[in-house]
Order: structure tokens, then C-alpha cells, then sequence
């Protein structure tokens, strides 16, 4: 399933979500939206787990304050 994470730190890493999410299963990937051509974060995030693990990561790591900043997790449609 496909996850979104909103309201990232612009220090936030690919690693740093991979190591959020691996706690409920296997990442399948991750990746941090840039908004513009010097590769600046849109503090956007995707990651894809298998279903239920995301419905599970979801529940626990939205409005988590991660990196001083509260996460917005939810799913998104493929």
C-alpha cells in the first residue's frame, strides 16, 4: 500500500523513513518529493509497505512529532 507523509522536516532523509517505517515491515521504497530544480524537500514523503503493516504504521506514526515537526500519514490511492 501506498503511504503519504506530510509536514517533514527539510532535513528529513530517505533513510530516516525507511528507518521510521521498518518497525511495522518491509519497505518496499521511500522516497522525499523535491519542489524545485536545486532539489529543495516539499517535506512530502512516500513509502510503500504491505497491507495490513501500513494500516498499522499509519495508526501509530500520524501526528507523531518526528524531527520537531507532527507528521500527517495517511494513505493514498495507487
Amino acid at each position: 500500500m501506498k503511504i503519504a507523509i506530510t509536514n517533514l522536516n527539510k532535513r528529513t532523509t530517505v533513510e530516516h523513513l525507511q528507518r521510521l517505517f521498518n518497525r511495522f515491515g518491509v519497505v518496499r521504497s521511500a522516497k522525499i518529493l523535491r519542489d524545485d530544480p536545486a532539489g529543495r524537500s516539499a517535506c512530502y514523503g512516500i513509502v510503500r509497505l504491505d497491507y495490513p503493516d501500513g494500516l498499522v504504521a499509519i495508526a501509530e506514526l500520524n501526528n507523531l512529532l518526528f524531527m520537531d515537526h507532527y507528521l500527517e500519514v495517511y494513505e493514498m490511492g495507487d
